[in-house]
C-alpha cells in the first residue's frame, strides 16, 4: 500500500497536501471504500507517536488526528446515529476480491 502510494503521489496526491508535508511522510496503512486514503504521518523517530491522517481520493481534505492510532479506530468503530444499522466489517483486500471473484457478497 505504501509503496503504490509513493509511486502515485507525486502526481495524483502532492497538490492536496499542505505545504508542510510532503507525501514521503505518508504511510499508507488503510482504504475505505468511500474513497478515503488513512497514513501515519512520519513525524520522527518513535513510531508510537505518529499521528493519524486521513486524504480523501478526490482531493478532499487532509486531515491530522492527533489521539493515536487506537483511538482513532475506536472512534471510528463506534456506533454512531444513523439510518443504518450494519456492524462495519474489516476484510483484507484479498479475502474480499476472492470473494467477489466467486460472486460472494463480501459484507454477508
Amino acid at each position: 500500500m505504501a509503496e503504490l502510494f509513493w509511486e502515485q503521489a507525486p502526481e495524483s496526491y502532492s497538490r492536496w497536501l499542505p505545504p508542510e508535508v510532503s507525501a514521503d511522510r505518508l504511510l499508507r496503512w488503510g482504504f475505505v471504500e468511500d474513497g478515503t486514503h488513512l497514513f501515519w504521518l512520519m513525524t520522527g523517530e518513535d513510531s508510537d507517536t505518529w499521528p493519524i491522517a486521513d486524504l480523501y481520493e478526490d482531493g478532499g481534505p487532509f486531515t491530522i488526528h492527533k489521539e493515536g492510532f487506537a483511538a482513532y479506530v475506536q472512534r471510528w468503530c463506534a456506533p454512531t446515529p444513523g439510518p443504518t444499522t450494519e456492524p462495519i466489517q474489516f476484510i483484507h483486500w484479498r479475502k474480499y476480491g476472492h470473494l467477489m471473484e466467486q460472486g460472494l457478497n463480501p459484507a454477508s
